[in-house]
């Protein structure tokens, strides 16, 4: 069900995103929170899933500038000799893009970072800095 008074809501939801792509975030933006995207965190780390099916490893492209998060993944399936011997009415599976986007929850040390691709989901493990996880203190009775 579509809102009548909402000229936008017949617009697909990632219309706008490639006019935008390349523009930086300003430092403190949210970025583009997208559906396939989780990011949490534990005691020690910042962990971020990305729903990116069909792409391999050597596909994908993780940057963290300023504790903002980049991952971009493509994969582009190329014509082959038989494709020539046949009359495609539909083509789906030419072209794949994700883009996400997102400001971390925290600081942290982006040189130790760990990624792995299971299942159609990457899974980016970002180590806190020492500063920003919390330690607790023990009180001592005098």
């Amino acid at each position: 069900m579509t809102d009548k008074n909402n000229p936008w809501a017949l617009v697909p939801r990632n219309f706008l995103k490639p006019f935008f792509e390349d523009f930086d975030l300003l430092p403190g933006s949210v970025g583009s929170y997208e559906e396939g995207l989780n990011v949490y965190e534990t005691d020690k780390d910042v962990i971020v899933e990305a729903a990116v099916p069909g792409i391999s490893a050597k596909q994908v492209d993780i940057t963290v500038d300023n504790n903002v998060l980049t991952i971009k993944a493509q994969s582009q399936e190329k014509r082959q000799e038989e494709d020539k011997k046949r009359r495609y009415y539909v083509r789906g599976f030419q072209q794949k893009q994700f883009f996400y986007q997102v400001q971390l929850p925290s600081k942290v040390e982006h040189n130790k970072a760990e990624a792995e691709i299971k299942d159609g989901v990457l899974r980016v493990v970002l180590p806190k800095l020492a500063e920003a996880v919390s330690k607790k203190i023990q009180v001592k009775v005098k």
